[in-house]
């Protein structure tokens, strides 16, 4: 079970949303499923793994007032600095 909140785009929204709960479906060495819990706005969220450290995925929304979400996941060491600021990439 996957458990975290959910904050609106702009941070502005005073309200309080609802917990995001995804519950884990499938586990393979090439795929990660979790599924959104009934009534939920996200309907799953799957991970491909495109070499032993990355991930990439996409998070699918119930209904389309939301755009889907594609993210990437990798693994860093624990300890690791993480540098929050990375040089701009220069536009082809």
């Amino acid at each position: 079970e996957l458990r975290s909140l959910h904050f609106p785009p702009d941070l502005a929204g005073k309200s309080v949303q609802q917990p995001l709960l995804l519950t884990l479906q499938k586990y393979s060495d090439k795929e990660v499923v979790f599924a959104g819990a009934p009534g939920a706005e996200v309907s799953t969220s799957t991970l491909l793994r495109d070499s032993p450290t990355t991930m990439n995925g996409i998070i699918m929304f119930n209904e389309q007032k939301e755009p889907h979400i594609r993210v990437r996941w990798e693994r860093v060491a624990y300890d690791a600095k993480v540098d929050y600021n990375p040089p701009a990439q220069a536009k082809p």
